[in-house]
């Protein structure tokens, strides 16, 4: 059976709903969408996290150094 027959047969069924199809439809793409999106932001806020992680490690060595240079 090929995809256009299947789909022939959907939409000459007499239980078919055209409205209802479009609206499940809708709403599969925009939950997908706001998955996506959200595990763009999980992902950008994990790299600022690991940045600052960085930049906090960064500080703590260069302070160390000044430090030393203060002593000597």
């Amino acid at each position: 059976m090929t995809i256009a027959t299947l789909k022939d047969l959907i939409i000459g069924s007499e239980d078919y709903d055209e409205e209802l199809t479009k609206n499940i439809h809708s709403t599969i793409v925009e939950d997908r969408k706001a998955r996506e999106e959200k595990l763009r932001i999980e992902e950008r806020e994990e790299k600022l996290r690991f940045e600052q992680l960085r930049l906090d490690e960064q500080k703590r060595k260069d302070e160390f150094e000044l430090e030393k240079l203060r002593i000597n």
